[in-house]
């Protein structure tokens, strides 16, 4: 079994798909610095965040989805140095389905990665994300609780990140449970990749390689650029348009 596996949870909207997209791209090259990125492909992960949550519907994705943790399982445990499994939608399963997942790769080393950001900004852009993903809730409805849903993302049980270490982090010592922010505007691009690659500890994976890597500029928001969001307000549909200077709150009738 793997000496140690990084379980990158999320959140959600923290430049998870920006890190994964550079860890794929250089999939061998982590490999060859002692690092296994499990799976026959990137959506293996997705799949697997879905099968721990015990989603039901995980078959219809792919005839392959619903084997996607036991692949991931099985070669983690013919690795002999460490892991690295990512997909922001692990950080919704419920305490138990944690457990269980802390279980399934024992005897390895489990550390708890979760990037983060400010609250506001998470809110905002899981709610543009929601929008992405059909959802049709007016901002001033949503977030209003806390579903105990595990299959539901964009909700605070995946975007409070004390929520989810709570459910997550129990038993586990804290040396194993690392926050990595998301850096603040103006932060050089590379910022992000670097303090993830900081916590993975590769001895042979260089400030100036990991840089070298990030070859794409980083921004959160930036899959939600230029999207025409809308919101619900008596019945009424109001468009907005996303961008640095503007606000829910900004937006103009059409």
């Amino acid at each position: 079994m793997a000496r140690r596996v990084f379980l990158h949870l999320g959140l959600p909207k923290t430049g998870t798909s920006y890190l994964q997209t550079i860890v794929w791209a250089h999939r061998e090259e982590l490999r060859a610095a002692g690092l296994l990125v499990p799976g026959r492909e990137r959506r293996d992960h997705l799949w697997a965040s879905l099968v721990v949550r015990d989603d039901p519907r995980v078959g219809r994705r792919n005839p392959k989805a619903p084997g996607s943790w036991s692949v991931l399982l099985d070669e983690s445990r013919t690795w002999a140095g460490d892991v690295l499994i990512s997909h922001e939608f692990f950080c919704a399963a419920s305490a138990e389905q944690a457990r269980r997942v802390i279980e399934d790769l024992a005897p390895a080393e489990v550390h708890l990665v979760v990037t983060a950001r400010e609250p506001l900004g998470l809110f905002t852009s899981s709610w543009q994300e929601s929008l992405k993903n059909k959802g049709t809730t007016p901002l001033d409805d949503y977030g209003r609780g806390e579903s105990d849903d595990p299959l539901q993302v964009w909700d605070w049980r995946a975007l409070d990140l004390g929520l989810v270490l709570g459910r997550w982090a129990e038993g586990l010592p804290p040396e194993r449970i690392h926050v990595v922010p998301v850096p603040r505007s103006g932060a050089p691009t590379d910022q992000l990749w670097r303090s993830f690659c900081s916590v993975l500890v590769r001895p042979s994976l260089t400030p100036s390689s990991a840089s070298a890597w990030a070859i794409h500029r980083f921004s959160v928001d930036s899959s939600f650029s230029g999207f025409a969001g809308s919101t619900l307000h008596h019945g009424e549909a109001v468009g907005w348009w996303s961008s640095p200077d503007g606000f829910p709150g900004d937006k103009k009738k059409e």
